[in-house]
This record gives C-alpha cells, sequence and structure tokens, in this order.
C-alpha cells in the first residue's frame, strides 16, 4: 500500500494561484510555490513533469469548477430567470473567490497553458472546455429563443459571461473586489441584452 502524500495537490495549486495573483504568472517559479506551499521541490517535481503542467493544471481546475457551476445555475426553470442567475453567481464567484478570479480574469489562458506539450489527461481536459462552454449556450438559445444561431449565440455569450466578467476585471485591476452593489448592474445589463427587440 502506497503512502499518501504528505503535501496536497490543492496546497500546491492554491501556492501557485497566490503568487500568480500578487505577482503575475511569473512569479510562480517551481521554487516559490515549493516555499509558499512548504512542499520540498522534489515534491513538486514528483507530482508535475514540469511548471507548465502544474501551471496549466491550476488553469484547468479552476475553469473547471468555474464552468460547471455556470451550467448548474443556467439550467434553472425559467431560461431568462436562469441567465439572470447565471450571470449573477459569475460576478458573485469573483467576489468569494478573489485569488482564484484574479488568476482567471486577469491572464490569458496562453499565460498559463503554455506548452503544447500538455500530458495526456491535461490536453484532454483542456480540448473539452470551449465546447463545453458552447454547448451551454446554445442549450439556452433553444430554451429561450426556440432556435440557435450566431447572434442569439452573441447575445447569449454577452449576457451571461461578458458583462459580469467585464464587471469585475474592472475592479480586480485595481486589486478590489466587485461589491454587492453591482449585482444590480450586472442584472439590469443582463435582462437588457436578452430582451426582446
Amino acid at each position: 500500500m502506497g503512502r499518501s502524500s504528505k503535501y496536497s495537490k490543492e496546497q500546491i495549486v492554491t501556492s501557485a494561484a497566490e503568487l500568480i495573483a500578487e505577482g503575475g504568472v511569473q512569479a510562480a517559479t517551481m521554487t516559490a510555490i515549493a516555499k509558499r506551499s512548504g512542499a520540498p521541490i522534489g515534491s513538486l517535481y514528483h507530482r508535475y513533469p514540469s511548471r507548465e503542467a502544474l501551471l496549466a493544471e491550476l488553469w484547468l481546475d479552476l475553469i473547471e469548477q468555474f464552468q460547471a457551476g455556470l451550467t448548474s445555475t443556467l439550467d434553472g426553470d425559467s431560461p431568462l430567470e436562469a441567465a439572470v442567475a447565471t450571470a449573477l453567481y459569475a460576478v458573485r464567484w469573483t467576489r468569494e473567490k478573489p485569488v482564484e478570479s484574479r488568476v482567471m480574469l486577469l491572464f490569458h489562458r496562453r499565460e498559463l497553458m503554455q506548452s503544447d506539450d500538455l500530458p495526456g489527461e491535461l490536453a484532454e481536459r483542456a480540448a473539452k472546455l470551449e465546447p463545453q462552454l458552447g454547448e451551454m449556450l446554445r442549450g439556452f438559445c433553444r430554451r429561450y429563443w426556440g432556435e440557435v444561431n450566431s447572434a442569439n449565440m452573441e447575445r447569449a455569450r454577452l449576457a451571461i459571461l461578458g458583462i459580469p466578467a467585464e464587471s469585475a476585471r474592472s475592479y480586480l485591476e485595481r486589486g478590489k473586489t466587485p461589491p454587492a452593489l453591482v449585482d444590480a448592474w450586472v442584472e439590469r445589463a443582463c435582462r437588457a441584452v436578452l430582451a426582446d427587440d
């Protein structure tokens, strides 16, 4: 029976996220992550083949967690109310998880998914993200408008994802978290974008 790792994956990726949120992607070196997490650097390389793989796993963990919440919330009975709830979920998530939100919204995917040669499991996870998001939006369009077309997809993407992301980013870039009053603005904007012409 193998020994369980003394240093959990969560400790390691949380440390990486904190370093990125504080000092940018370049701050998350393997040495710095080891120091922050308390794990010997050998343990990091035992768990991850490279820094790129560690950062890719961090990015994937965050996006998968966030998208799962979006999908669950958008599945509500009333399509319009579900869309509003999903937009609010997105902006509230940034308030509840400021470190994770800074990593997701202030750094481009390419900065964290730097390698074209990720281990198979990470590459498979990365390949599923955009199709899952697209299917979520297509499902909303079918339920709300009765059809999927490019205009409906753009409206859905803006109302459900774009508005809360940009609202939150403007605060995160200044080192702040979005205050509660942003929720009312996001809801109003979401409803306006989705309103019948």
